[in-house]
């Protein structure tokens, strides 16, 4: 657990690299799951962030199906850039 809080509280500081590392070691907590999509998410994975996102869910963190929200709404924002950049 403390290894999932301490990348939590990287990620709020935009230390990704660092919140890797200990999610690395953080287990498969429902937690440290959704927190794994959240850095995937951040980097712009969004495959892999729903994946997470879907796994913590399915293991009863609520906080991952608003995550699901995020990964839906990115998707949405990426697809009217694509449409923009291509009037251009």
């Amino acid at each position: 657990m403390a290894n999932n809080n301490a990348a939590a509280a990287l990620i709020q500081e935009g230390e990704l690299a660092t919140a890797r590392r200990y999610l690395q070691k953080a287990g498969q907590s429902a937690a440290a799951i959704n927190n794994t999509g959240v850095l995937h998410l951040l980097e712009g994975d969004l495959e892999q962030a729903e994946a997470c996102f879907v796994n913590a869910q399915s293991k009863g963190c609520a906080e991952a199906g608003e995550n699901l929200v995020q990964v839906a709404a990115k998707r949405e924002d990426n697809k009217k850039q694509e449409r923009y950049e291509k009037r251009r």
